[in-house]
């Protein structure tokens, strides 16, 4: 299990676990392209009946805007995919109604899925925005978020295709945070990895290469990296 490696740690639900590429119950097999022997993702199919969840926490330094960034995988483990419903899974900043929400919601049918945010417009109501729209199941993604609290709200968001190396940028103008323009603005203190599980629709949602690093200039980052690779989530440091 996840839970006490590294400092993750389990808010609710099911623990997230910790599986090889090599040899998981998933029938994942493809090692990552980039690097690593191990994710981490909810239980196997009949282990528990609730939502998985693996929490980690940070801090953050004001006046930085901070990256959040990791690879994923979603899929279903029914006999028939097309069965799937709802989300998938999601990655949300933590307190969630403080920062966005990255939310991975199957399409119809379930052989691909949408990558949507839940952030703030200008007026400050919550919405989704909708930003990857056809995401193949099974298949390696990275997402990497850019986020200035200073100016409360996301300014960058970047999908890479992990399998074929095509990346997309989104520069959004009105991704706001809490209370939108003019807000409080608060630093997130962690990050949470979801793994929607409800009734009989045994989605899976793996995550690798968790990433938190805060951004003093273009390609200078300072804070840590936390790499699900070796156990698990080490961090280190640069200055």
């Amino acid at each position: 299990m996840l839970t006490g490696q590294q400092d993750w740690y389990l808010p609710s639900g099911n623990d997230y676990n910790v599986y090889t590429y090599a040899d998981n119950p998933f029938d994942m097999t493809a090692v990552n392209p980039t690097g690593g022997a191990q994710f981490a993702a909810g239980p196997p199919p009949g282990v528990g009946t609730t939502h998985a969840r693996g929490q980690h926490d940070e801090t953050l330094s004001a006046g930085l805007p901070v990256l959040y960034g990791y690879d994923f995988n979603g899929m279903s483990l029914l006999a028939d995919p097309s069965l799937a419903a709802s989300n998938v899974g999601s990655f949300s900043v933590q307190p969630s109604g403080d920062s966005h929400i990255a939310v991975m919601v199957w399409n119809s049918p379930a052989d691909t899925y949408r990558l949507e945010y839940v952030v703030n417009d200008v007026a400050g109501n919550d919405f989704r925005a909708s930003a990857f729209p056809a995401l193949e199941a099974d298949h390696r993604y990275r997402e990497e978020v850019i986020v200035d609290y200073d100016l409360n709200r996301v300014i960058e968001t970047t999908l890479t295709d992990l399998e074929t190396g095509e990346t997309t940028t989104i520069t959004p103008a009105d991704w706001y945070l809490r209370d939108a323009p003019g807000g409080e603005g608060n630093l997130s203190t962690g990050f949470r990895m979801f793994n929607f599980w409800a009734g009989d629709q045994n989605n899976m949602m793996a995550f690798d290469n968790v990433v938190v690093q805060q951004i003093p200039e273009p390609s200078t980052f300072v804070l840590g990296v936390l790499a699900l690779v070796g156990l698990l989530a080490a961090r280190r440091r640069r200055r």
